[in-house]
């Protein structure tokens, strides 16, 4: 998920160059329908009891409602609405008394869409403030490294992408290698800890960008800002999974994916408003410094308004406007430290335990939860997994063959023995 979100810009300049930018949303649909051809062919979950649950219509429509009132705020602020103004003033009231609302409404609602008492849980609290800087320094570097690239550096879209591999590559190799480790082992914490502190030293080294920054620096800068975020996100989900009971797991799952989500939206958004306010601001106090006639070019050039086609500009304003967005996405990445300290103080206060070797089955079963009662299995309790895909597994009515536990070697190799269990 994490490749694909950093990689995007490199698919989308390569579109974007050849078929038009439209064609970044249409490239979607054969991924989906993939998608849903191999999740038919590959993903068996056994039955189990139907149960008749209630849908939270009132807190769903409550968060939602609440939420997206603050995204509109951050969204519009400062640009077609003013930050101190009256709409502004009422979004950000009405958010408020919404969410206190739905806040009320959850802590009553027979089955609610998110479970506030999970709150209570020290580490299911920490994860999900720390996946909400993680969301920023991941979705933010996606969106304004490759503006970085074309408007500080003269790259086309598809060249920009080329050049956000590094970020992709360190992203890459850290997750999967310290993903693997910690799978085997079971100790995470050491990890985690260290992939926060690469981010915030990947964000302080961006946060150096200027346009004529050597590009080994903002290499490095990209790779290490990538390492970290690898070694942080999915693990931060792993923990949780562990901390939390069985019947939370996917509220779980899905409440530090949603917060991180949110984070990276409102990150993105946050971020926005900071470089259309430095490049401006860099902008006028440049053009006022050249000539008469310089001045008069510039203001036929850029007083639209838009965002300028930097290689069509000429020498002197070009110059001017590449210095004012790299001065803009140093400023972006700077703003995003605080929040990736705050995730370095979260993780540090996870509480360090290794991880369980016991699968969701039987951790369901050990709490002597309905599933137990039922003799079935919901393949969505299984947090702590691996999924073996191998040409000997057979599923046998409603068992599933090929989960095994994490943990040592020497578990895993028991559990392939028995892989009913």
């Amino acid at each position: 998920m994490a490749v694909g979100t950093v990689g995007g810009p490199l698919l989308g300049g390569f579109l974007t160059d050849a078929a038009g930018w439209r064609w970044n949303f249409y490239v979607a649909i054969p991924f989906a329908v993939a998608a849903l051809v191999m999740l038919q062919r590959s993903l068996h979950l056994p039955r189990h009891a139907s149960t008749r649950a209630r849908i939270d219509y009132p807190g769903i429509v409550g968060l939602s409602v609440g939420f997206s009132l603050i995204l509109l705020w951050v969204s519009l602020g400062g640009n077609q609405v003013p930050w101190a103004s009256v709409t502004s003033l009422s979004m950000i009231g009405g958010a408020v008394v919404v969410l206190a609302v739905s806040v009320w409404w959850e802590l009553r609602a027979p089955e609610p869409l998110l479970p506030l008492t999970m709150f209570r849980n020290r580490t299911f609290t920490l994860a999900v403030i720390a996946s909400i800087a993680t969301g920023v320094a991941m979705f933010g570097t996606s969106v304004y490294l490759a503006q970085y690239m074309q408007l500080a550096r003269g790259a086309t879209p598809l060249e920009s992408g080329v050049m956000t591999i590094p970020m992709m590559g360190g992203l890459l190799i850290a997750s999967t290698v310290i993903g693997t480790v910690v799978s085997r082992t079971g100790i995470w914490k050491r990890y985690v800890v260290t992939g926060s502190i690469a981010m915030v030293v990947g964000l302080v080294l961006l946060s150096t960008l200027h346009y004529d920054t050597p590009f080994w620096i903002v290499g490095v800068s990209m790779a290490t800002l990538g390492a970290g975020v690898g070694m942080v996100m999915q693990n931060l989900v792993i923990v949780t999974q562990d901390a939390v009971e069985t019947r939370h797991l996917g509220v779980a799952t899905s409440a530090v994916t949603f917060f991180r989500s949110l984070g990276g939206t409102i990150g993105v958004s946050a971020m926005g408003a900071i470089l259309g306010s430095v490049v401006a601001s860099q902008i006028r106090t440049g053009v006022g410094g050249l000539a008469p006639a310089d001045q008069v070019t510039a203001a036929d050039a850029l007083g639209g308004g838009e965002i300028p086609t930097v290689s069509a500009l000429p020498d002197v304003l070009r110059t001017l406007v590449e210095s004012a967005y790299g001065i803009g996405t140093g400023r972006v990445f700077l703003a995003a430290v605080p929040l990736a300290l705050v995730t370095v103080v979260a993780v540090l206060r996870l509480p360090n335990r290794p991880l369980g070797t016991q699968t969701g089955v039987e951790r369901r079963a050990a709490e002597g939860g309905p599933a137990a009662a039922a003799g079935v299995a919901e393949v969505d309790d299984v947090p702590h997994v691996i999924d073996v895909v191998e040409d000997s597994a057979v599923e046998t009515g409603s068992a599933v063959a090929g989960l095994a536990p994490v943990g040592s070697g020497r578990e895993r190799d028991t559990a392939h023995a028995h892989p009913g269990d």
